[in-house]
């Protein structure tokens, strides 16, 4: 700065010239007469502008016109003069906007056509450079928007405006301070550019990760590994037969004295004890066998010692190793609770039941059904799951989750109660995805969204309620900016962790993990992930990727709604699995937070440096022409 004084001092000693004042009525020409301020005073301009309304602009844009369209926004717009037919200007000028809601200071040199912009030129650019006004207007901003006046879009009070001094200096010292300054906007644009490019690629590196990471084909992938990938086997490969005539019991005088019990496959199972010594066939708890009823299909489990009462029983045995024989006993037992008996007289076993084709599963999943079955009770404790006092319902729901972890072998599906069923059959479908898990180490359960969250939406908040009720808490609504908040009052709705997202309009769609006490309004929706296999950070970057293609943008006004929102497919593996994949994103996203703020800061930086320099040259002409 001490060198451009020196500068000045210099220029303006060997020219014998000083900076002077000028009213900018005196020195602008704008592109209208102004009321409040005497005609006289106002230089008159001889071109009649024509200006745009807001609804022709999205017509006009043409990417390879050579028109600039003058918006009272931030914009690039061209357009040519195959698709605009009426006056084009070319001139040298400097805009302010004529209605809006911020300051937006635009300079251009070419062919333009505008919208509602005041615009203005330099009334002779051998005194007053164009672009010098343009720096001067940039280094009064805030003060220049201050005569703005209105609520919402604002409009300028133009003779306040016009009545403002501009500090002149020599021609050549405003050429080279518009040197200066062009020079600082230039390096700040490259940098501008730079960091948005570097902030552009770790976002989309962090995007490409995600996605990969929530994708279906790494999750099922992955799933496959641990075996869920069955075999489809038929019965008589893995089960063997042994006809049951010499195990036949010879005599029927049973005394409870008697060592051996005699059984049958049917609801009485133990008929009473034999004293005979030959013949018995031994299993035990390490080797048992399934008895069958070759007539009516039943069957039961047998770990002991036995003899049998009727020909018409099979001994059941695996044929390898690759077969728990308990598994296969659960699956006769589904196979008995789903399918309807037939009531043929006949032999059952040769002719149907081994020719059935089953779901074989790696023997290390089968050994976890096993377990599951065996210790029902306890396994529920363990994984927290509600049973039923009444031991006919708690026999029912061990059928029920017997049933569905064979079905679920078979489709890979799982049939769901959503939030509208009863309570108590979602809780029991809960239990389900808690025991499939526990089983399938690497399982990926696809469920509705409202089968593990209630789906609510919000109230109407206005305005005017959040100014009369000032405090801390935040009220979310459908808008993205400021992370979507509206403002802060001094009560809230939900306490907790939660997603949002927006119901409505262009950024319908978006979600937002939220954490602690807020309000939202009737345009936010709320997911409350109501279940402990879950984790919320998981469905919010799940949610993240997919809430985007169940928008509909068929209207004007772009919608998601609840009832599309409660049955979008949720692809869910273990917890274990789940927050393993949100560590990793939570690692991408606090690195991307880290150069958002980082690298913007640095633009920021050098911008505060531009306009230190920049106001200090005006500060400094300004001293200048009082002197």
């Amino acid at each position: 700065m001490k060198l451009f004084e020196d500068l000045m001092e210099k220029e303006l000693a060997s020219n014998n010239s000083k900076v002077i004042k000028k009213k900018l009525y005196e020195v602008t020409i704008w592109d209208k007469t102004f009321a409040g301020l005497s005609k006289e005073k106002q230089i008159k301009n001889n071109v009649k502008y024509e200006y745009l309304f807001a609804k022709d602009i999205e017509n006009l844009k043409d990417e390879n016109g050579d028109i600039k369209i003058l918006t009272t926004f931030p914009s690039n717009f061209f357009t040519s003069s195959e698709k605009y037919k009426n006056q084009i200007y070319d001139q040298e000028i400097v805009a302010i906007p004529g209605g809006s809601s911020t300051m937006h200071i635009q300079y251009f040199k070419g062919k333009f056509i505008t919208s509602d912009n005041r615009i203005c030129q330099s009334f002779d650019t051998n005194v007053l450079n164009t672009k010098f006004i343009y720096y001067f207007f940039h280094s009064i901003k805030d003060f220049l928007f201050s005569f703005y006046r209105g609520s919402g879009i604002q409009h300028p009070y133009m003779p306040g405006i016009l009545n403002l001094e501009i500090p002149i200096p020599p021609l050549e010292i405003q050429n080279k301070i518009v040197e200066i300054l062009d020079k600082f906007t230039e390096y700040s644009a490259e940098l501008k550019a730079e960091l948005k490019a570097e902030l552009k690629a770790r976002d989309e590196q962090y995007k490409f990760y995600r996605d990969k990471l929530l994708s279906n084909n790494n999750l099922s992938n992955d799933a496959s590994i641990s075996g869920i990938k069955s075999n489809i086997a038929k019965v008589k490969d893995y089960i063997d037969y042994i006809q049951p005539t010499k195990f036949i019991v010879k005599s029927d005088k049973y005394s409870p004295e008697f060592k051996t019990p005699v059984l049958t496959a049917n609801q009485k199972f133990i008929l009473g004890y034999t004293d005979e010594k030959q013949n018995i066939f031994h299993s035990s708890k390490e080797n048992p066998v399934i008895i069958f009823d070759d007539f009516t299909t039943d069957l039961k489990l047998v770990d002991f010692d036995f003899k049998i009462k009727s020909s018409a029983i099979k001994i059941l045995t695996p044929k390898n190793s690759n077969i728990n024989i308990k598994y296969f006993y659960y699956w006769l037992n589904f196979i008995h609770n789903t399918e309807e008996s037939s009531k043929e007289h006949k032999r059952h076993w040769i002719s149907v039941f081994a020719e059935k084709l089953f779901t074989l599963p790696a023997l290390s999943v089968q050994n976890k059904i096993v377990k599951v079955l065996d210790n029902f009770e306890a396994i529920c404790k363990d994984l927290n799951i509600g049973l039923p006092a009444e031991e006919t319902k708690r026999q029912q729901q061990y059928e029920y989750y017997r049933d569905a972890i064979f079905k679920y072998l078979e489709t890979g599906k799982l049939e769901t109660n959503s939030a509208k069923e009863r309570e108590r059959e979602r809780e029991r479908d809960h239990g389900i995805v808690k025991v499939l898990q526990f089983i399938f180490e690497k399982i990926i359960i696809d469920v509705p969204l409202d089968f593990i969250a209630n789906i609510k939406r919000g109230r109407v908040i206005s305005k005017e309620e959040i100014q009369r009720n000032l405090g801390l808490f935040p009220v979310y609504s459908s808008q993205t900016e400021n992370n979507g908040e509206l403002g802060k009052i001094s009560t809230y709705d939900f306490d907790g962790e939660f997603i949002t997202w927006t119901t409505d309009g262009a950024k319908a769609g978006t979600v937002f993990h939220r954490k602690g006490k807020f309000s939202i309004t009737n345009i936010c929706g709320l997911i409350d992930v109501c279940v402990d296999f879950a984790s919320i950070k998981y469905l919010y970057y799940l949610l993240t990727i997919n809430m985007n293609k169940y928008v509909k943008r068929e209207t004007s006004n772009a919608k998601l709604m609840s009832n599309v929102v409660s049955k979008i497919k949720i692809s869910l593996p273990p917890l274990k699995t789940q927050n393993k994949i949100v560590e990793i994103l939570d690692s991408f996203e606090s690195l991307c937070q880290d150069l958002s703020i980082g690298l913007p800061a640095e633009e920021t930086k050098r911008q505060q440096q531009y306009e230190y320099y920049r106001d200090k040259i005006f500060d400094y002409l300004e001293k200048l022409a009082k002197d």
